[in-house]
């Protein structure tokens, strides 16, 4: 659901119908990344906000022995509503920097956009430098990943430490980052409502390597589908893009691509409208803990190729 459907991952272009990565497996990309946010802090002041939080980048990184490196950086910038005369907690921004500047170094830009549900969607974005070729072929490079977060977590301060999350406009790679072509603004004309999830349910059979996942998808207007996705040759770490829903008790026009995450036994999920190229990403943590994952908050909609 990359906007070009091209990634460039400075060696290579693959198109979104290539097979998904394992978060385990050697990626052709040395850039391919783990992202988490930390220490999420918001305090707002009448029509300011000042954000501080830390960009967490796990990587592989086979010459020394280690599984993962982990890079913290911090991040803070403020945000001012007082042209648009809205409240800072409510004002959308765009390629906000992470300050003090990093010495011309590659560094972080957020983008942010408050809905009225009380949910703040936040897409952290990263430079990657790349040879002339590359960027004379397809511009400037970005990692970007795709974080959310409610009113009611922040109206204290610090939230919650956030997964791992994958740029949700890449489905076949759900679960890692990638390069993708530079978005410097957020779409804020395409407001498309929100799908949400419910009675998650993901079972795991060993003994015949199977994968059964369930749920009920409450669409914009409040009319609910069913959802099921069999796999079989799995493991618990099975990562899959663009499985049909299956057709019960008609055809679904839905479909789910699922990254894996063992950094927090986590997963992402993309679903996916093809025909009206409408998408919403989900997560949730612990995924082989329970059967039983419960729902989810009422997420954004998006436009876009999936």
């Amino acid at each position: 659901m990359i906007a070009s459907h091209l990634l460039a991952a400075g060696l290579f272009v693959a198109s979104t119908l290539a097979a998904p990565l394992e978060p385990n497996s050697t990626s052709q990309c040395p850039e391919a990344r783990y992202w988490s946010l930390r220490n999420f802090h918001r305090a707002c002041e009448g029509s300011n906000c000042d954000y501080r939080f830390y960009i967490a980048e796990l990587f592989e990184n086979t010459s020394d022995g280690v599984i993962y490196k982990k890079i913290i950086t911090p991040c803070h910038f403020v945000v001012s509503g007082k042209a648009l005369g809205t409240p800072g907690n409510q004002t959308n921004f765009s390629s906000a920097k992470c300050l003090p500047e990093n010495d011309g170094k590659e560094s972080f830009r957020v983008n942010g956009r408050w809905y009225t549900d009380g949910s703040l969607y936040i897409e952290v974005l990263k430079d990657v430098k790349t040879s002339q070729l590359i960027s004379w072929l397809f511009g400037v490079q970005t990692y970007s990943a795709i974080f959310w977060y409610q009113d009611s977590e922040l109206v204290h301060g610090t939230a919650p430490e956030r997964i791992a999350m994958p740029s949700p406009y890449e489905p076949d790679f759900a679960g890692m980052q990638h390069p993708k072509m530079v978005r410097d603004e957020l779409e804020s004309e395409n407001d498309d409502g929100y799908w949400q999830i419910k009675n998650m349910n993901r079972a795991y059979i060993a003994r015949s390597k199977a994968t059964s996942i369930w749920f009920d998808i409450i669409l914009a207007d409040g009319t609910k589908e069913y959802c099921h996705v069999g796999l079989i040759n799995s493991h618990p770490d099975t990562s899959f893009s663009h499985k049909q829903c299956n057709p019960y008790p008609v055809e679904s026009p839905f479909t789910v691509s699922w990254g894996y995450s063992a950094v927090d036994d986590g997963a992402v999920m993309t679903l996916c409208n093809p025909t009206t190229r409408k998408y919403a990403v989900f997560g949730w943590d612990g995924i082989n803990k329970q059967q039983n994952l419960g729902g989810s908050g009422k997420m954004p909609v998006h436009k876009g190729d999936c």
